[in-house]
Order: structure tokens, then C-alpha cells, then sequence
């Protein structure tokens, strides 16, 4: 089956603004790494974009546009 022209249509505006988008969550994923890693409820963020990180450097090295917009912390006991 082939696309409808509105789902391609569709598809096509997805395509033209995704660099966009995907540099925005890059950009929020570091505000939020760094904002983590600032309290003190937090025990530990990963996210190769903080140089905190052991992958920090190879982030940096093949990452030059963002570290991506995964992370995830751990909150410390109590």
C-alpha cells in the first residue's frame, strides 16, 4: 500500500522540522542533567553531555551536536 498524499504531506512537514526538534530535546536534556545534578535529593545523573560523566569525553568526540535526549538519575536514600 502506498501513502495517502495527507499522510505523505504529513510526513514531509514531520521530516523539514525534526533537526529542530531534536536540537531542542538535546538542549533540555542538558538543562535537566545539570539541574539534577545540582540538588541534593539526587545521588547521581548520567548523561554523557555533563563533563561529570566517565563518557563525557567520547560524548563530546562523537556527540559534537548534543548528547541526546535520554538521561536518568538516582535519587539518594532518605
Amino acid at each position: 500500500p502506498a501513502l495517502s498524499p495527507h499522510s505523505a504531506f504529513l510526513l514531509l512537514q514531520g521530516v523539514e522540522t525534526l533537526s529542530l526538534r531534536i536540537e531542542r530535546h538535546s538542549a533540555n536534556a542538558q538543562a535537566l542533567a545539570e539541574w539534577l545534578e545540582r540538588r541534593d535529593e539526587v545521588a547521581a545523573v548520567h548523561y554523557p553531555g555533563l563533563p561529570s560523566n566517565r563518557w563525557y569525553e567520547a560524548g563530546q568526540r562523537y556527540l559534537p551536536r548534543g548528547a541526546g535526549a535520554v538521561l536518568s538519575f538516582e535519587l539518594r536514600d532518605g
